[in-house]
């Protein structure tokens, strides 16, 4: 039986490596993890995924020796704007060596920056056209705006600068707005980022009532960390969130994703105060506006209705002169007719006067009992026929110069 030793298979695999692979050749991988060590050395994980179901396909250790290192992440970070760091793709130069002792390595000696700005790139349009197809890129701009914003949850790093720049400039405003900032700590560069804007979100919206307004400030870091901020899964939070966001993330190149999907996007954190600052002074505008438009309303008003007053008045003044003439025409010939009406309707009193005392005179019983008629009563009542006479009853009989008292026996009343 022909073997070979440990040694003989490791020194074939490695002259058999060099042979296949004689000089450093380009690979494309996506970046699983990044760390360097103290001696400046930088070791990284890589990765390939499959297109269909994402899982990896294959895995590989490189390291890019800290003689390489300087010159290529600084080229890196001055191209891409980003770290080398984990979820990125990279189309890298390497050397492949199999060491007898130590097994297969791979040494990075190079990367091209550009590839990865390609990659992010696509990636970042793939998300923005995801997003779009979904309706998703405009739906927290359609959230209205406060139109007098004063509670305001603010997602920041409380050491940023951006942070105590936006409270400065809202407190020491020169319109004396008020307003109530509440900080929601987040990481706003490096690995974590992504989860504790997330994290910050879900705690704003479980205190929603509280806030009117949603900032979100990042100032005084470094431009090289802004990827997180194209994240497909902030992204989404903030075109859900029930509250509009504004996002000043402290950068002047290319919108992020964050800055196309919030309600308004703003370069620095300065410039979100701003923002705060002009809807209170636009809503302070139009109530100044809305005094001044009712003031002047009140004015013309009071002029109109004064004029109308005044009109009414000559008017008024006119119809009792009028008035007043027509009755002292009318009294003046009262005053003319009232003495001959008065002797007319006198004579006519008097005429009737007397025609009712001879009425009355031809009515009196003594004109008539002197005429030979007899005044009969019984028990005070008046008799005027026989059949009222009670017999054996006293009755008074009244003559025009004497009574006589009689009592009657029987009456005959058959007598017509």
């Amino acid at each position: 039986m022909k073997y070979k030793s440990l040694y003989e298979l490791n020194n074939y695999i490695s002259r058999q490596l060099r042979m296949a692979l004689p000089s450093p050749i380009w690979v494309t991988a996506e970046v699983s993890s990044v760390s360097r060590n103290a001696s400046g050395h930088c070791y990284l994980e890589l990765v390939e995924k499959s297109v269909q179901n994402d899982n990896i396909i294959a895995r590989q250790r490189a390291t890019i020796w800290a003689s390489r290192y300087n010159e290529i992440h600084s080229r890196f970070v001055n191209v891409t704007d980003s770290e080398l760091k984990a979820g990125i793709s990279i189309l890298f130069c390497c050397e492949v060596q199999f060491h007898e002792v130590y097994g297969m390595s791979v040494n990075i000696i190079d990367i091209d920056p550009v590839f990865t700005v390609g990659d992010i790139q696509r990636r970042k349009i793939e998300i923005i056209k995801r997003l779009t197809e979904e309706g998703l890129i405009k739906l927290n701009s359609l959230r209205p705006l406060p139109v007098l914003p004063k509670n305001i949850a603010v997602i920041s790093s409380n050491t940023a600068a951006g942070y105590g720049d936006f409270v400065h400039q809202l407190y020491d405003n020169n319109y004396g707005f008020a307003y109530n900032v509440t900080l929601f700590r987040s990481s706003m560069q490096g690995d974590n980022t992504e989860t504790d804007i997330i994290a910050a979100l879900k705690q704003i919206q479980s205190r929603m009532d509280e806030f009117d307004i949603v900032v979100m400030i990042r100032g005084g870091g470094s431009t090289t960390d802004l990827q997180a901020f194209d994240s497909e899964a902030i992204a989404r939070e903030i075109a859900l969130f029930p509250l509009p966001v504004i996002v000043g993330i402290g950068h002047l190149r290319d919108n992020t994703i964050l800055d196309l999907v919030a309600a308004r996007s703003v370069k620095t954190p300065t410039a979100a105060a701003e923002f705060i600052l002009n809807l209170s002074l636009s809503a302070l505008n139009t109530l100044t506006s809305l005094e001044n438009r009712f003031s002047n309303a009140v004015t013309t008003r009071m002029v109109n209705e004064n004029a109308k007053i005044g009109n009414l008045s000559l008017s008024i003044a006119s119809s009792v002169n009028g008035f007043l003439v027509r009755k002292e025409s009318m009294l003046a010939e009262y005053s003319r007719l009232l003495p001959r009406l008065s002797s007319v309707y006198l004579d006519n009193i008097l005429s009737k006067l007397n025609v009712l005392e001879t009425k009355v005179n031809l009515l009196n019983p003594m004109n008539l009992l002197q005429k030979g008629y007899t005044l009969t009563s019984q028990g005070g009542k008046i008799i005027t026929c026989a059949s009222q006479i009670v017999e054996n009853i006293p009755m008074k009989s009244t003559f025009f110069d004497g009574e006589v008292i009689s009592t009657p026996i029987q009456v005959d009343k058959h007598i017509q």
